[in-house]
Parts: C-alpha cells; structure tokens; sequence
C-alpha cells in the first residue's frame, strides 16, 4: 500500500466515525419534536372540529324546536277558528270557560296536533289576558276577548330539559257577553 491509499483510508473512516453519529441524533431528535408538534396540531383541529359539529347540531335542533312550537301555535289557531273539540268541547265553549274563570286552560296532550313522531316535549296554554278592541282591521264589532296562546316546546335529554322555544300570539274573539 502507498501513502495515497492510506490517507484516503483515514478519509474513509472519518466519514463513519462519531461526528456523523452525533449529527444522525440531532436529526433524530428534530424529527421527534416536528412530529410531536404535528400531532399536538392534528389533535387541536379535531377537537376544534367536533365543537364545530356540535355547534351545528345545536343550531338546527334549536330551529327545529322553534319550528315544531310554531307549528303547534298555527295549528290550534286553524282549529280554533274551525271550532274543533278541546278535551271534549268546543274551542269557543272552552274560550268561554277561560273567559268566564278567568283561569288558564292547558290543552291536554291528546289534543296536540303537531305531536306525531318526534322526540319534542310540548305545551300549548291558552290565557284570557282582557276584554278590548282588537285592533287595526277589527271587523268584529263591540268589544273582543283578547286570549294569549303560548306554546312550548322542548327536547329532553335524559330528563334534563336541553333546548326549547317558547312562543305565543294573542287571539281575539267576539265577547258573548257584549252583543
């Protein structure tokens, strides 16, 4: 062997000693952290996903909640003006009754129209609030009967009441009492 097969030799084996060891660790390392904070990132996105899920969920829920107790509302008012049997009356007798007692009349859940095939809990009560003009357009002469109908509607999770909608609209009807 010469000199020059010596020297390059030694060259050859300073590539493999332990500064390339050391570096190859460095390497290694960077690479753990990279992917430490990458997980750390993917973990912060899907937790920040299923939150937005869930936001979204809530919302339509709530519209459906509101949805359902409106519809409720129209509903009882279609039947009232078609004067259909509430607990076994008539809507403008049963009127009449709240009138007369001035009392409230919860409408029983038998009579519920908007009930079928949905996990909502609702309420519809019917108030007299006050014997008055009923307003612009009145075309029912003497005084009316002003009732609020107020309906509300739920969604229950395991018995703790979640999100729900209350709504009402006044009703006015003619006062048997004044004609």
């Amino acid at each position: 062997m010469n000199c020059f097969e010596t020297s390059q030799n030694t060259a050859h084996l300073r590539t493999h000693g332990p500064e390339t060891k050391v570096q190859s660790g460095a390497v290694l390392i960077v690479c753990l952290v990279m992917l430490t904070i990458l997980t750390i990132i993917a973990l912060g996105t899907i937790t920040d996903t299923n939150l937005q899920a869930n936001m979204a969920r809530n919302s339509q829920i709530s519209l459906r909640v509101f949805n359902i107790a409106m519809s409720e509302l129209k509903a009882q008012f279609r039947a009232s003006e078609n004067n259909d049997q509430i607990d076994g009356k008539t809507y403008l007798q049963t009127l009449s009754d709240i009138y007369q007692t001035a009392s409230i009349k919860q409408i029983p859940q038998d009579d519920l129209l908007m009930t079928d095939n949905n996990p909502f809990t609702q309420d519809v009560v019917i108030s007299f609030i006050r014997e008055g003009n009923c307003g612009g357009g009145n075309e029912i002469g003497n005084t009316g009967l002003i009732f609020e109908m107020n309906s509300t509607s739920s969604l229950d999770n395991a018995g703790v009441k979640g999100i729900n909608s209350d709504q009402s609209f006044g009703l006015c009807y003619p006062n048997p009492d004044s004609q």
